[in-house]
């Protein structure tokens, strides 16, 4: 669907988010005028009104794409998403277990379940997630740099940057190996990756913030 691959490519950074977002909900418009009850387009819709900071109007979106295809699992793969986002742990893990059901072979779910079980405090879970991502899609983008999430957040910082430094996103890459020599204190190597950071993906704040 074209609206969801300009959201995608928007929200990843290779297309400027302005230009990709107008573009998705351009698309998404005119699907729904097509087909007011197209769930998937009010879940995208959904998505980018979350871009926009507009929560209520983004949850009344996903709630609406899950009435009209509760046992899409697309739709309650984006709406988990929406409910990680706001907090909704519990809500999140059972929208995600019901997508994996219908679609047990998208990386990308495992992605979502790893991010819930990680803030449920679920860490064994949670890496268990990040390694099917791992087992599904061996060389997708971000894969080691989330389990390196989960065994940084479980004190490993060994092997955190073990699987940091497989990352073959450099964006991603550098963000998770800064983090991990700054937990093993080797600020100098930290810095280094912050500085690289800054330098070669200044498009990618989001990241930045997190070292």
């Amino acid at each position: 669907m074209q609206g969801a691959v300009y959201e995608e490519l928007g929200s990843y950074g290779f297309v400027a988010p302005t230009v990709a977002f107008e573009k998705a909900r351009d698309a998404e418009e005119l699907a729904l005028k097509l087909d007011p009850k197209y769930a998937l387009a009010h879940s995208v819709l959904g998505d980018l009104h979350g871009f926009d900071w507009d929560w209520p109007a983004a949850d009344r979106e996903h709630q609406l794409a899950q009435a009209l295809a509760p046992r899409d699992p697309a739709v309650l793969l984006l709406a988990a998403g929406q409910s990680l986002i706001m907090g909704r742990w519990d809500d999140a893990l059972k929208l995600i277990n019901g997508s994996l059901a219908l679609d047990p072979l998208n990386a990308g779910s495992y992605v979502v379940l790893a991010f819930v079980q990680l803030h449920r405090g679920q860490l064994q879970e949670a890496e268990a997630a990040a390694r099917r991502i791992l087992a599904i899609s061996p060389t997708s983008f971000y894969a080691h740099s989330y389990r390196g999430d989960v065994l940084l957040a479980n004190g490993d910082t060994e092997a955190a940057l073990a699987e940091m430094l497989k990352e073959r996103n450099e964006a991603s890459r550098l963000r998770g190996s800064g983090m991990a020599y700054f937990a093993m204190g080797r600020k100098t190597d930290s810095d280094s990756a912050l500085a690289q950071l800054l330098e070669r993906q200044s498009n990618q704040p989001f990241r930045i913030a997190q070292v």
